[in-house]
């Protein structure tokens, strides 16, 4: 019987550590999803000033065109 309750709690044990990694590597993949979003969002901010330019002048210039 003790061999038995040993071997039971061994099971459990390893059970528990699988979970444990398990959690770990949720949390690791939490925070690259987070990296990456935060990289995106640095990308856009970044790019933004860019697009606005262009549509200004894609606005202008279809100003232009309505006038001509």
């Amino acid at each position: 019987m003790y061999f038995g309750q040993l071997s039971v709690i061994s099971y459990q044990l390893s059970a528990i550590a699988e979970v444990r990694s398990q959690k770990s590597e949720v949390r690791s993949q939490k925070s690259e999803v987070k990296l990456l979003r935060l990289l995106r969002f640095e990308t856009f901010v970044m790019s933004a000033p860019a697009l606005a330019t262009a549509i200004s002048a894609i606005s202008y210039s279809a100003t232009l065109s309505v006038r001509s």
